[in-house]
């Protein structure tokens, strides 16, 4: 599919080229984040639930695990080629459905190129491509581009497609339950293809009722042999305890998170998205005034974003950080076909055509890597952390841990509560996951008093020893810890941090 036939001697192939290069540079110095180890850890709870929750991604953990072990740089490396295959993927499936929808003449590779270059620089990309556990997305994503690609291939093609079609459907159900939307998104193809005669409505429903199936095959399976939960990570998220309103609100950052990075300031959100929203609107009106194909065809790829997402409704995604955008990384892939179509479609002179894809792609890439820089940044940081607590927990049977970093401008570092089934009380950490996995310490028991978000992360962590009575004057969370009857004062110690400067109280 992704043969030289397909790139070679066209702008894709310099894209590409480039942008692994780029890319590569740009996170190969990524460390284990937040709930990374518990994908990386064969042992962890999360991996030994295998039908629990994405099991074709779990296998693909356990595949990188026996190459890689505690490596980070080779887990991200197969992130990053993921994400090239996404990319080339979705450049072909734009392409196609240009071809299906479009029947006028049109410079489809300056459209696709352009597409090719937004995908790859995209600054909602940034979790995806450094967060290990976000690696699933990547997988679905590419299954989810297949089923359409060979779906529509499928069409007036050989009849080989369609049941290529099925079983990427059929994976994709093995790794996200945005997948459960895909059936939706292939009866929306078939009901816009009308228009272009493509397929009849009675054939394109013939078409569809199988993907159905297999769906309903599958949610019998899950509620029966493998959990009632609508997601497995989410037990006590129902649309029935979710109001109206909310499942609004999430759909709006949802949708505006496609096309616009995270914010800090939430007034700067609000008014870059309601912007957004704006030239949309424009774009829309000038569209079907122009041309009714050209406005049904941006029309279909908003309406297939919203589908793409839908799903991740529920739990919505976080406008300040980084956080959840693999929720909307399947779904970029139709928003940022909008973009690069919108711009090709609506601006008439080249030149301008030229220098509003240089503005916007040098901003992406701009905010991409500045993202991606942040991640580094934060991994270096998390590395020395650990690493510094690891030596003095040695002798340690409890380390009570003050300021805990949680995260840098929007890269996690360690802000997630433990998974392991005997430490779920409250103030037990990823901190315990790290220590066991990556230092072998399996008798010291962390608890994280307070966590703090790093505003400046040094790159050399400072570590000095104190007296254990001396913690209350720096710390006041040293105050809380009580005489413990059960272990040995002096087998505790009080990690506290500040700045660049980690103390550690004995």
């Amino acid at each position: 599919m992704t043969t030289g036939k397909n790139i070679k001697n066209k702008p894709a192939a310099l894209i590409i080229t480039a942008a692994a290069a780029i890319l590569f540079f740009s996170i190969k110095n990524l460390f284990f984040f937040d709930e990374d180890v518990f994908v990386a850890n064969l042992q962890s709870s999360f991996m030994q639930q295998n039908w629990q929750r994405s099991v074709l991604v779990k296998q693909l953990f356990k595949i990188q695990h026996s190459f890689f072990g505690i490596n980070p740089l080779g887990y991200h490396f197969i992130s990053l080629i993921l994400h090239f295959l996404n990319a080339i993927t979705a450049y072909l499936l734009f392409k196609k459905m240009l071809a299906f929808f479009i029947e006028e003449t049109m410079p489809v590779e300056n459209i696709t190129a352009a597409f090719l270059i937004l995908f790859l620089f995209t600054p909602v990309h940034s979790e995806p491509l450094s967060y290990l556990l976000a690696q699933g997305v990547l997988v679905f994503s590419l299954l989810a581009q297949w089923c359409v690609l060979f779906f529509l291939k499928s069409i007036r093609g050989p009849e080989g497609f369609y049941f290529l079609s099925l079983l990427s459907f059929a994976f994709s159900l093995l790794c996200y339950e945005i997948s459960w939307m895909l059936p939706v998104i292939i009866l929306t193809l078939i009901f816009f293809s009308k228009s272009s005669k493509n397929i009849s409505v009675t054939e394109g429903l013939r078409l569809a009722v199988p993907f159905f199936i297999v769906f309903v095959i599958w949610l019998v399976i899950k509620y029966f042999f493998v959990s009632r939960s609508l997601v497995a990570d989410y037990e006590n998220i129902t649309f029935s305890n979710q109001s109206f309103l909310k499942l609004c609100r999430n759909s709006i950052i949802l949708f505006a998170r496609n096309f616009i990075p995270p914010f800090s300031n939430t007034a700067g959100f609000v008014i870059t998205g309601f912007c957004t929203f704006i030239l949309i609107v424009w774009a829309g009106f000038k569209l079907f005034f122009k041309n009714n194909q050209l406005f049904n065809f941006s029309f279909l790829l908003l309406l297939l974003t919203l589908l793409s997402f839908l799903p991740a409704c529920l739990f919505g995604i976080d406008s300040h950080d980084s956080e959840s955008e693999r929720y909307v990384y399947f779904s970029s892939v139709f928003a940022l076909m909008f973009t690069a179509f919108i711009i090709n479609v609506l601006i008439t002179n080249r030149q301008a055509i030229k220098a509003v894809m240089a503005i916007v792609s040098l901003l992406f890439v701009f905010l991409l890597l500045n993202t991606l820089q942040k991640y580094t940044a934060a991994g270096i940081f998390s590395k020395q952390y650990t690493s510094a607590l690891a030596s003095y927990a040695e002798i340690a049977a409890k380390v009570y841990v003050v300021n805990q970093p949680s995260q840098y401008k929007g890269a996690l570092m360690l802000r997630a509560f433990t998974r392991l089934p005997e430490l779920r009380e409250e103030h037990h950490t990823v901190l315990n996951e790290y220590m066991q996995y990556l230092h072998g310490n399996t008798k010291t028991e962390f608890i994280t008093l307070s966590k703090k978000e790093i505003l400046y992360p040094s790159s050399k962590l400072l570590t000095v020893a104190k007296p254990f009575d001396s913690a209350v004057y720096y710390f006041n969370e040293a105050g809380l810890i009580k005489e413990n009857t059960v272990v040995d004062k002096n087998k505790i110690v009080i990690a506290g941090l500040r700045n660049d400067t980690l103390f550690i109280f004995r």
